[in-house]
């Protein structure tokens, strides 16, 4: 099952955060997909994983990086191309 990743997302921090800050944070570019997902640190790494467990599998990695940005501090956090 596919969990909306949306709620991870707290808009009122986002506004508090982003938009009263004169240079709010964010990232550019791709960020390294966990082990479990993709051989880190290779260009075009092959999924480990195939099927629903690929799609459940991309949507974790999703969660993970949001969550990390958002304990970092980062303003405007971003997917981080874990699906692509």
């Amino acid at each position: 099952m596919v969990r909306p990743v949306r709620r991870l997302i707290h808009p009122e921090t986002y506004k508090v955060n982003s938009m009263t800050k004169l240079l709010p944070t964010s990232t550019a570019g791709s960020l390294p997909k966990p082990s479990w997902l993709a051989e880190p640190e290779k260009l075009w790494s092959p999924w480990k994983l195939e099927g629903a467990a690929l799609a459940e599998g991309k949507q974790d990695a999703l969660r993970v990086t949001l969550s990390e940005q958002e304990r970092a501090g980062i303003d405007i956090v971003s997917d981080g191309e874990q699906t692509r």
